[in-house]
């Protein structure tokens, strides 16, 4: 089984979850690397929960999200990325996030300054989806109280 497969099926698993408990119904949404895979799982997301919007399943520009990281982590990012072996290159992944959020933790304005510059696409896609969300839980709020 290949990565894509792999993340697919986990995404299925997790999304048919979502689809029968009413308490989530709606409420699913997917953001993916940008990449040919993340491409591949968007279109297969899209044609296995046809009844979810395909506004849910996002394909964010950058084909790997260590390219959200602040810029004092992007030559590291790159050396990560060029990884070829798999469990290397998921070992210093794991590393380098863990860095990461260390870093972050160390300055929180620092940490918003960088953020704001480096993931604004992903910041962006996600108070979109607050936003959304919020609208959701006042509309069955509105529905439950009418009825």
């Amino acid at each position: 089984m290949n990565k894509v497969s792999a993340s697919f099926d986990e995404l299925k698993r997790m999304m048919v979850f979502a689809s029968l408990e009413p308490v989530y119904k709606g409420r699913c949404w997917v953001l993916i690397d940008g990449d040919e895979s993340g491409l591949k799982v968007k279109a297969d997301l899209e044609k296995a929960f046809k009844s979810e919007s395909a506004e849910r399943f996002i394909c964010l520009r950058q084909d790997n999200f260590e390219h959200y990281y602040p810029a004092d982590f992007q030559s590291r990012a790159k050396e990560v990325l060029a990884i070829t072996d798999d469990h290397d290159r998921k070992r210093a992944k794991a590393q380098l996030i863990t860095d990461v959020v260390a870093w972050l933790r160390q300055d929180d304005a620092r940490a918003k300054a960088a953020l704001q510059e480096s993931a604004a696409e992903v910041i962006a896609k996600l108070q979109e989806i607050a936003k959304q969300s919020r609208e959701a839980d006042a509309q069955a709020a509105a529905t439950t109280n009418a009825a």
